[in-house]
């Protein structure tokens, strides 16, 4: 492990160290940070009355966003499980970690913590909404703070959900076909229900944010369970923060003693996979930038 940590260690230094010679990207990081700034300082300037709604209004609005972002956040780390090698690893890792003396979960683990990174930054980034989060439910920085508190575990899980789907259907185009039925089911759920009670009220925008707080939305799996503990934090329902922060756990469990237990046979796989991108990279560099060829390949 401490090998993995090193490799991390000097990953991150490199990369901060070859913003001296891009200045393009060290300009375009400082320009994010100042704009998350004064994102966040005109949410906290702006009045509390900007809407003209309810204190259920803003509630029902708030539970609407809590529920949809773990959702599609989830969703869209754990379908990338169902990529060739999972997109975790390139050819340098082919020649640099898999010779090594290192266990093939940790290797795994390496791929994991990339994914991670990258869903961390979206976190970040979401601070620069706080003003339109304030001009669509009437709830300022304080809910982008309840927001992350639901959403960062959801991405995190789906990323653990991606390496556990990724293993999983390394046994049969079976098996991931089932799982891409029960992921793709959640949506088309949501969506039935939405149809179901605009069809019996008329009203669309009521009916989206009836079915997104109604109860039984509140015990899926990663959208109501995040849901349930960012609306907890912001109105102070510890009860509920502990029971959905509980089940998160819960469910975190279950994929890390799926993880322990199961095999780690990846590496014919991975191999392949990498081979198709290295491949469809130079297809990219050969065409001058025409990637219709790359694309096909990837697609194989």
């Amino acid at each position: 492990m401490n090998a993995i940590l090193f490799l991390w260690r000097k990953s991150l230094k490199n990369r901060i160290l070859q913003l001296k010679n891009q200045p393009a990207q060290l300009v375009l990081f400082l320009f994010l940070a100042v704009m998350i700034g004064i994102a966040v300082f005109g949410s906290l300037q702006m009045p509390d009355d900007i809407l003209d709604i309810t204190p259920a209004q803003s509630a029902a609005r708030f539970g609407a966003v809590a529920f949809v972002l773990p959702l599609l956040f989830y969703l869209l780390n754990a379908w990338s499980g169902f990529s060739r090698s999972a997109g975790f690893f390139s050819m340098a890792d082919v020649h640099l970690l898999f010779p090594a003396p290192i266990s093939p979960r940790k290797i795994l683990l390496t791929g994991l913590a990339r994914g991670v990174g990258v869903s961390l930054l979206a976190a970040v980034i979401l601070l620069a909404q706080a003003a339109n989060l304030k001009n669509i439910t009437g709830v300022g920085f304080e809910g982008i703070l309840a927001l992350m508190a639901g959403f960062i575990p959801a991405m995190l899980l789906g990323q653990l959900s991606a390496v556990a789907i990724y293993r999983f259907c390394l046994g049969g185009r079976g098996r991931k076909i089932a799982l891409q039925c029960v992921l793709g089911a959640i949506p088309l759920v949501l969506l039935a229900a939405v149809l179901l009670a605009y069809r019996q009220s008329g009203d669309l925008w009521g009916s989206v944010l009836n079915v997104l707080n109604a109860g039984w939305a509140r015990w899926l799996p990663m959208a109501g369970w995040g849901q349930g503990v960012s609306c907890g934090i912001l109105y102070a329902d510890w009860g509920s923060v502990a029971l959905f922060a509980g089940l998160l756990l819960v469910f975190a469990g279950l994929l890390i003693l799926i993880f322990v237990l199961g095999d780690c046979d990846y590496y014919e796989d991975v191999i392949g996979g990498a081979e198709q991108r290295q491949k469809a990279k130079e297809l990219v560099k050969a065409d001058g930038g025409n990637n219709v060829r790359a694309a096909t390949m990837n697609r194989k």
